[in-house]
């Protein structure tokens, strides 16, 4: 059972004239609630009473208030309302005010915790906290509001125990953090007559009241403009002093009114500390003295004796009564905060670190104290009586009584300072005396010591009558928390519905020493935790102590019914009515104090011996009559008392189960109670209880769990899943298939990616995140959904994952399919990863192919057409764009653009079928920035016009196949349409077959380099009717299923499948084998006429077949295209599911290729065998890399969370493989451009003739019939040497060059007009007699 706190949730205070309304309270005993307001004297009143769930008339003229349900505790006690204006003018507050109201305060138990912070807004209930403990519980609530421009605040603190409320230790005010505010808009509230004079205070428990007649409805109030509140907030004005009221303002008004004081008076102190400086307050004789503050805490009242004397004496005969304040630092030789010799009241005071000889804090000379809500802290005493002193009544007079209600006393010693500890008592608590008596109800005495003497809480002479109270943590030499030395058997201690917890005795009794006198535990009084030599519980030395049922929850006592014992029914004969009433009232007798012989019962005398001591003649206690009584033995106790019920048993409040060990019986299987807790709880998740009388919970065995109060451990733990759900989750160890005998073999890790958080995670179960795919509701691998063209948050609104086992249960309804890359209604096809659009008309998709087929070509002839026009560079508008194109093209020959385009061309379209045709699995955030490269560049020309889903994948192969065909085959037909036109155009006509062949050969050029860029993409997708994706169905991961990577629709090895593949295979004929033969049969040809420098209409066409190349190695490019053909493309006829042997074919064909390359260097640049060189270099890197990655996490697949993969290969996750190779990759790059560079610079300083415009050597051709390039016309006698010279630097300048030299060439002297012709130019070395050679020609013909 939990304390109910007086809650205003979503309520505003209402003002009603000059009171304000604080709020709704139940009425204990009654269906009704009231409201409450305070009027200008301070005090609380009950407004009305209203009907549960309010009304809109609300309580009589309180402004509508409605919503009074909320329970109240019986206990609650509404404070005087104390008010604060704001500072300063600001804007309002608003409702992000942090408030923290409830701050920390000693709690009577230790090892609890405090629940929640409070987070509070203007003008609403802002919250409790609570602390909770074995059997206590600890509650404070909060409240704030606005009246007028002020913030206050109340709050109630009190804690239960075993249901029923032991302490409520005061209310204090805490005010919300100093900030400039102004209050919260509100509308004004009608005004309320002010309480009578004479109206009395509300007691602290609220009584029912009889229910009010009905309050007939109002009509509804006119509407109110808002409520504007002033700019500068004034506090409000003080009231008016009533008759016998001094203001007193400081310490010396104090001390004057104090002088003058006699008869009844009151004087209200301001706030602020009072400083006394060498003597005490007195308060004389007869007089009738209050002292009133503003509060008890540091902002209120405080009276402040710096330690140099006393605070209060109260001279006989006066009376003192205090209310709302704070008295600290007093030092006297007793009482050094109120030395009492008149009667003295205390109520909402505060007592802090005073000191004494005896009574630290009050000492009572034989009067009466009562202490009503007061907090007494850090006080001691020299020898007696660490916070109170009641001291020995005089001969012949009355005993006194001190009467602490609400009352806290924490930290308070006796004898730590006194010369001899052995007279050391009552380290919160002395009675001094048989005759006086002490009261404690709902209070708290806590941590206080004796040091070296007795009582460390309390030590009384007389009659203690202890309610719903708690004495912990205390500590003394005899009796931690008590010590009671009765000299006779008068008045019983009663300790009633109250814990003496937790205190220790140096020597005996740890939390209860008697010597003497009579004590009654009663009503689930108990002691627990004590700690002593003798006696840990209770030390027993005389007296009677007596423990009357019922026990708290969780205990047990060996008891008898207290009754009385009387003599036989022994009547006359002639008295037969009186023996048989007699006999039939034997029972009744037995619990009546009724005297022998009396009418109707005519009990008999009481016999000699009784059971227990309720004879009021013999000093007894008749309220044990009937009563269910355990009388203590003399000797101590150790154990906690009364005994606590064994581990497994669960209390009972029947006191027949009380009296017995057994307790309330044992625990149902599936709960569990440790020792003297009293309830059985259910085990917690995790937990099980598989036998009776269970005292805890076992854990379940790694790695199975369990859910609240489970006899067996059934499910697996949070991370795990069950793998067959169909195990036997019995008990039978011997069974291979027990769930509990081989918990390891059904209960899993959960696999990567995935959420086994849910309770009972099977393996059809498990949580799949957004953003993945699984297969089937048996496989244990997780396929990231890919975006497919759209944004990151794509593949989230795709696969939505969840529980629902089956490949399309994690996908969207408007999704199907693997990784839910299809529209679920057949015409529409997926747009952008996330998006389904409708699909157009065939027709329609025709039609728009084939009309931006022709305005590309259309664009393309215009732009060619324009470019040639020579004229049209010299205008304004077109002029300098096709200027710059020259100059483009210019710069672009002259770094060797085209070879260098070439070789990263051929490395990107190796790249991009990484994941597509080689199934590597490479991390995401590395391989993005490519992806969505490839999707910038790639186009995929059948998929604009022809979707996916839109049209079958046999069209779709067909039309990306052929496609490319027809723009060759059109661009063909251009050619030869020009030469045709131009041949029907000409005077004389050759043959029509030359025109056609001219044709052809003009643009083959641009044919061959469509067909360049198309034949990898186009064999890839080709083969890529053999590229299958292949998902795991089973847990395993030994069967699969398959669909094509193009288009998801369609599973492969199915009948659909086994169409695509044949029509792919006439395909590769086409487009891989055709391409082949045609770059071999164009290069064959032109064997001889480069090696002959003899340039051909072929070699020319053919050029960019082999232009870049070596002559050597002019067939270079065919063997790069069957390199490229089986990278991209063969390979996908490996098998899906040894995809890895595609990665290693791959390897070895990059390997060979790179040092191929390096060993031929095919090309003419020097840096293009470098650049050749790094690009493979890196694919081979990259393959490695794909290969490590793909192989960690195919293991990873088969083994989950196991940590295979890293045994194997040594890496403990992809990353550290990609990222030390790619910057393995980057330093080969590095190195390689840098020895580029290094290279180029030194072959640039070899003395050869360049062209200006490339910056290399000019190739030098020749042509039809032609063998040297340059023909040495000189005369023998004087100019042989210096040509042999000029032959021999033309040869290192221009390398390749053939010079026709006499000596070198002549084989016949009358030839030399054939060996002239034959050159393609003739150096004449003019020396002396050259013109006289019989074979110069003469003079005339000679041309000056």
């Amino acid at each position: 059972m939990a304390l109910a706190c007086h809650s205003l949730a979503g309520r505003r205070a209402t003002t009603l004239g000059n009171a304000s309304w604080i709020g709704c309270a139940d009425v204990p005993g009654s269906a009704d609630c009231s409201s409450f307001y305070e009027a200008p004297n301070g005090r609380v009143r009950r407004l009305c009473q209203e009907p549960e769930g309010g009304s809109t008339g609300g309580c009589g003229r309180s402004a509508k208030l409605s919503g009074c349900s909320t329970p109240c505790g019986d206990h609650l006690r509404p404070l005087g309302v104390q008010s604060r204006p704001c500072e300063r003018p600001a804007p309002a507050c608003g409702l992000d005010q942090n408030f923290t109201a409830i701050k920390r305060r000693e709690s009577p138990l230790d090892g609890g915790r405090w629940c929640g912070q409070l987070t509070a807004t203007t003008g609403y209930y802002a919250g409790s906290v609570t602390y909770n403990d074995d059997d206590a519980t600890i509650c404070e609530s909060t409240y704030i509001w606005d009246s007028g421009g002020q913030y206050v605040s109340e709050c109630f603190y009190g804690y239960i125990d075993s249901g029923a409320l032991i302490g409520a230790f005061g209310c204090r005010m805490y005010w919300p953090p100093h900030r400039a505010c102004t209050p919260p808009t509100q509308p004004p509230a009608p005004s309320f007559p002010p309480d009578p004079p004479d109206s009395p205070p509300l007691p602290p428990s609220f009584p029912p009241s009889p229910p009010s007649p009905p309050v007939p409805p109002r009509p509804p109030a006119p509407p109110q403009p808002p409520f504007r509140p002033p700019l500068l907030p004034l506090p409000p004005a003080p009231p008016p002093l009533l008759p016998g009221q001094i203001k007193v303002l400081d310490t010396e008004g104090l001390r004057k009114a104090l002088e003058g004081v006699a008869g009844k008076a009151e004087l209200l102190l301001a706030s602020g500390r009072f400083k006394l400086t060498g003597a005490a307050l007195v308060v004389p004789s007869a007089a009738e003295l209050t002292l009133r503050g503003t509060g008890a805490d540091a902002d209120g009242t405080v009276i402040d004796a710096d330690g140099r004397s006393g605070i209060i004496l109260v001279q006989a005969g006066g009376q003192l009564r205090l209310e709302n304040i704070g008295l600290v630092n007093g030092r006297a030789d007793r009482g050094a905060a109120v030395d009492a010799s008149g009667k003295t009241t205390m109520m909402d005071v505060s007592i802090r670190n005073c000191h004494a000889d005896n009574g630290g804090a009050v000492y009572s000379a034989g009067v009466d104290v009562d202490l009503e809500f007061v907090d007494i802290s850090d006080c001691s005493a020299s020898r007696k009586g660490g916070a109170i002193y009641l001291t020995h009544p005089a001969p012949g007079e009355p005993g006194n009584q001190i009467r602490l209600s609400h009352v806290r006393i924490a930290s308070c010693e006796a004898g730590r300072y006194g010369e001899n500890t052995t007279f050391a008592s009552g380290g919160a608590l002395f009675l001094d005396g048989d005759r006086n008596a002490a009261q404690i109800d709902r209070s708290e005495i806590v941590r206080c010591s004796a040091h070296g003497g007795r009582g460390g809480g309390v030590d009384s002479a007389g009659a203690v009558r202890m309610t719903r109270s708690i004495i912990s943590f205390c500590s003394a030499a005899f009796g931690g928390c008590m010590h009671m030395r009765g000299l006779g058997l008068g008045d019983s201690s009663i300790i009633s519905d109250s814990n003496l917890s937790y205190c220790s005795a140096t020597h005996e009794g740890g939390a209860l020493f008697s010597t003497g006198g009579r004590i009654v535990l009663r009503n689930r009084s108990l002691l627990r935790g004590g700690v002593a030599p003798v006696g840990s519980s209770i030390m027993f030395l005389g007296g009677d102590i007596t423990y009357a049922l019922p026990a708290p929850l969780g205990r047990w006592l060996p008891n008898a019914l207290c009754k009385v014992y009387r003599k036989a029914c022994e009547y006359p004969p002639y008295d037969r009515p009186k023996q048989e009433a007699c006999l039939l009232s034997r029972d009744s007798c037995s619990l009546s104090l009724q005297s022998a012989g009396q009418p109707p019962n005519y009990c008999m005398a009481p016999s000699f011996v009784q059971p227990c001591n309720w004879n009021t003649d013999a000093s007894g206690d008749p309220f044990l009559l009937g009563k269910s009584l355990y009388q203590l033995p003399l000797a101590p106790i150790e154990q906690d008392f009364p005994f606590a019920c064994a581990a497994g048993l669960h209390g009972s409040t029947d006191t027949e189960d009380q009296s017995s060990s057994a307790c309330g019986g044992p625990c149902l299987p599936g709960t569990a109670s440790a020792e003297g807790t009293g309830s059985c709880v259910e085990c917690e998740p995790g937990f099980y209880a598989s036998n009776r009388g269970q005292g805890k919970c076992i854990p379940c065995p790694h790695p199975l769990s369990s859910a609240s109060g489970s006899v067996t451990c059934s499910v697996c733990k949070e991370g795990f899943y069950l793998l067959d759900s169909s195990a036997d989750p019995g008990g039978n160890r011997d069974t291979h298939s027990d769930l509990s005998g081989s918990p390891t073999e059904h209960c899993k890790p959960c696999p990567p990616d995935a959420n086994c958080s849910d309770f009972n995670t099977t393996l059809e179960t498990i949580r799949i995140p957004r953003g993945h795919w699984r297969a089937s509701g048996s496989s244990l691998v997780l396929y990231p959904c890919r975006s497919l063209g759209g944004g990151d948050s794509s593949s989230e609104k795709r696969c939505v994952g969840g529980t629902t086992a089956g490949g399309n249960g994690y996908c969207d309804t408007q999704f199907t399919g693997p990784e839910c890359q299809l529209c679920s209604e057949s015409n529409l096809y997926l747009v952008d990863g996330e998006e389904c659009k409708e699909c157009a008309s065939l027709a329609a998709a025709a039609s728009r192919f084939t009309g931006v087929t022709l305005g590309v070509i259309i664009a393309c002839g215009i732009l060619a057409w324009a470019f040639r026009m020579q004229s049209w560079r010299q205008r304004s508008c077109i002029g300098p764009p096709l200027r710059f194109i020259d100059r483009l093209i210019l710069w672009s020959v002259a770094i060797g653009l085209q070879a260098k385009v070439k070789i990263l061309f051929g490395f990107y379209q190796v790249c991009i079928v990484l994941s597509t045709t080689y199934s590597a699995r490479l991390p995401e955030k590395y391989t993005g920035w490519s992806d969505r490269v490839k999707e910038a560049v790639s186009v995929d020309v059948t998929a604009l016009f022809l979707p996916v889903q839109c049209v079958s994948f046999s069209l779709r192969l067909i039309a990306y196949a052929l496609s490319p065909v027809g723009l060759i085959a059109l661009l063909l037909l251009l050619g030869v349409g020009i030469r045709v036109n131009r041949w029907r155009a000409a005077s004389e006509r050759p043959r029509l077959g030359d025109a056609v062949r001219r044709g052809i050969l003009d643009l083959t050029p641009p044919g061959l380099v469509l067909i360049f860029c198309f034949v990898p993409s186009v064999s890839a997708f080709v083969f890529r009717a053999w590229s299958c994706k292949a998902y795991v169905v089973d847990a395993d991961s030994t069967t699969y299923i398959e669909y094509m990577r193009q288009d998801a629709s369609v599973q492969c090895h199915t009948k659909e499948h086994d169409s695509i593949t044949k029509l792919a295979i006439f395909l590769i004929v086409l487009w891989p084998l055709g391409s082949l033969v045609l770059f071999t049969s164009l290069l064959v040809p032109c064997y001889k006429a480069l090696h002959t420098r003899t340039p051909t209409d072929l070699s020319r066409a053919a050029a960019f077949l082999h232009r870049e190349y070596e002559t050597r190695w002019y067939w270079w490019e065919a063997v790069d295209l069957l390199r490229k053909i089986v990278l991209t493309g063969v390979v996908v006829l490996v098998p899906e599911e040894r995809y890895f042997l595609r990665l290693v074919t791959a390897t070895l064909i990059c390997s060979f290729y790179a040092v191929g390359l390096a060993v031929a260097t095919p090309y003419k640049r020097y840096e293009d065998d470098i650049l050749a060189v790094a690009t493979n270099l890196v694919l081979l890197l990259v393959f490695l890399g794909a290969s490590w990655t793909t192989l960690f996490d195919a293991i990873e697949e088969q083994s989950p969370g196991q940590g295979k993969a890293e045994a194997i290969l040594g890496w403990p996750d992809t990353d550290a493989i990609v990222i030390p190779m790619a910057v393995l990759v980057c330093a080969a790059l590095a190195i390689f451009l840098a020895g580029a560079f290094v290279a180029a610079r030194r072959l640039a300083r070899i003395p050869t003739i360049r062209l200006v415009s490339t910056k290399q050597q000019p190739e030098l051709t020749l042509g039809k019939g032609q063998t040297w390039h340059l023909f040495n016309s000189h005369i023998w006698s004087t100019g042989q040497d210096a040509v042999a010279v000029i032959k021999n630097e033309l040869q290192q300048l221009l390398p390749g060059i053939k010079v026709f030299l006499d000596v070198d060439d002549l084989e016949d002297i009358g030839a030399l007009e054939s060996y002239i012709g034959r050159s393609l130019g003739i150096l004449f070395f003019l020396s002396k007699g050259y013109f006289r050679s019989k074979e110069c020609p003469p003079a005339s013909a000679v041309t000056p």
